[in-house]
């Protein structure tokens, strides 16, 4: 994912920066970062939105409020093996 690409992403779905950053349970100076070119966005990060477009949900409060259940880190495997199994469900392979 690109910068141009992530910034049309945030476009798409109504977000700012610190919402994505509560969404993903990110510090917002790493998602501003990625937002301004400053960082590459790492894989697992760009899956995570990705799953998000297919429609996966975080877990929210009783106000509606994201809670990120782990750490970024475990987080994003967690979706990379969500957005995985979508897929194979679909009939996804991988390349040989």
């Amino acid at each position: 994912m690109t910068t141009d690409e992530f910034r049309a992403w945030k476009r798409r779905h109504g977000l700012s920066n610190n919402s994505a950053s509560v969404l993903f349970g990110m510090a917002p100076r790493i998602v501003s970062g990625y937002a301004a070119g400053q960082q590459p966005i790492p894989p697992v990060f760009a899956a995570a939105c990705q799953a998000y477009d297919h429609g996966w949900r975080p877990t929210r409060d009783r106000a509606g409020q994201c809670i990120p259940v782990e750490p970024f880190r475990s987080f994003g495997l967690r979706i990379l093996v969500e957005a995985a199994a979508w897929g194979y469900q679909r009939g996804w392979r991988p390349a040989a």
